[in-house]
């Protein structure tokens, strides 16, 4: 998820062309897309991880896994960044970052997208064992 994120971003990025380092210069329906680019790549993740048959989909679920999805793209945003801080930038630029309101708007649209992906699969949920 978190690629493909950055890919769709980049994309959208070339396409509407707002400022890379500033996000509070760009443009509100860049930041709208980037928002419901988090909804739908949450919700088609967490889709795709509940398709497994030994794993039970639940809203509960569809949150834990966003848990993970959110802790492991902090991550790889920091492991990332480390490059850029030889090249200049500094703490400040990454924290700047992570405190604007879009991405943290983001960042709940993105669980309620895992919940509400965990809350359909469990409606049509058949466990292995009810199979044999």
């Amino acid at each position: 998820m978190y690629v493909a994120s950055f890919i769709i971003g980049i994309a959208a990025t070339f396409l509407i062309g707002p400022d890379l380092v500033n996000t509070g210069q760009a443009s509100q329906s860049f930041l709208i897309l980037q928002v419901l680019i988090s909804f739908a790549l949450g919700f088609a993740g967490a889709w795709w991880f509940f398709a497994t048959p030994s794993i039970v989909p639940s809203a509960i679920s569809g949150v834990r896994f966003g848990g993970v999805a959110v802790a492991t793209g902090f991550v790889l945003d920091f492991l990332l960044f480390i490059p850029g801080m030889l090249a200049g930038y500094t703490l400040a630029d990454l924290a700047s970052f992570y405190m604007e309101t879009w991405f943290w708007f983001a960042i709940v649209l993105m669980f309620a997208g895992t919940a509400l992906a965990g809350h359909v699969r469990a409606r049509t949920y058949i466990s292995p064992m009810a199979q044999l």
